[in-house]
This record gives C-alpha cells, sequence and structure tokens, in this order.
C-alpha cells in the first residue's frame, strides 16, 4: 500500500533527525561541540550562569548549559516517540493512522516540525521535516482519493 509505504518513510526521516540530534547532546555533554555558539567565549557564560525562571540559583545546580541540553534531550525524545508510535500504529494497525483526526496530528506536527525548523533551525532539519510532512500528506491524500 503506496499510502502506508509514505507515511512509514516520513516517519523513518523524522526519526533519524530525532536520533542524530540526541547523539549530538549526549556527545555535547561529554565534549560541547555541536550546539555550541563559533564564539569561544559563550560557553564558560552558559556553564556558569542559571536560567532566570530559578529564584535561588544556589539550591539549583544546573546551569543554563545543562537546562539547554536537557532542552535538547527532550526535544529529540518527544520526535523519536512520536515517530516510533506511529511506525507500530503502521505495522499492527495501519488503517487507524487515516483516521481523520490522527491524520490532522501527523500531518499537523510534521508542518510544525517544518515551520519551527524554517524559523529557528537549520537547513537539514527543515528539508527533512518538509519532505517528510509531504509524504505524509501524500500519503494521507491518497487514501482518501
Amino acid at each position: 500500500m503506496m499510502e502506508i509505504l509514505c507515511i512509514r518513510i516520513g516517519l523513518l526521516i523524522l526519526a533519524v533527525l530525532g536520533a542524530l540530534h540526541l547523539k549530538y547532546t549526549f556527545a555535547d555533554l561529554k565534549r560541547p561541540r555541536y550546539f555550541v555558539a563559533h564564539d569561544k567565549n559563550v560557553l564558560p557564560l552558559l556553564q556558569n550562569t542559571h536560567v532566570k525562571l530559578v529564584r535561588n540559583p544556589a539550591a539549583n545546580a544546573n546551569s543554563f548549559w545543562r537546562s539547554y541540553m536537557g532542552f535538547h534531550m527532550s526535544h529529540s525524545v518527544g520526535i523519536l516517540i512520536f515517530a516510533a508510535i506511529y511506525m507500530c500504529l503502521s505495522f499492527i494497525a495501519p488503517s487507524i493512522l487515516f483516521h481523520p483526526v490522527l491524520a490532522v496530528i501527523l500531518v499537523g506536527t510534521g508542518a510544525a516540525y517544518s515551520v519551527m525548523a524554517h524559523l529557528f533551525w537549520f537547513n537539514i532539519p527543515f528539508w527533512g521535516a518538509s519532505l517528510a510532512t509531504t509524504l505524509f500528506a501524500i500519503g494521507v491524500g491518497a487514501y482518501y482519493l
């Protein structure tokens, strides 16, 4: 079924992007080199300051840098879980992917990642998320035609 194949390929693209993001984040915990500024003076500042949201920084050992790394991890895990759930559904009960609510969530999530990548991230996530979203839309559209 071409519709399911399009969706699976799109999910695989998102999963690969999420896995690479997680790999780079873990690597940065040991030796920061991926999600760091080109200006080498920025990293020590991030490692020695706290998020303003924390009222008592002395009681919270997490620096801005560690909070930033935590955000990257949660972001990676979120897209991996999304891709895993939809991929499992594509094998267990493929027709459920085309339920209007799940189809809108699928295409909408892909579109949201495309927009965020365009506005805030880099070219590779933008093109990857855009390709995945296009594949989702083709799969869902072909099912309903």
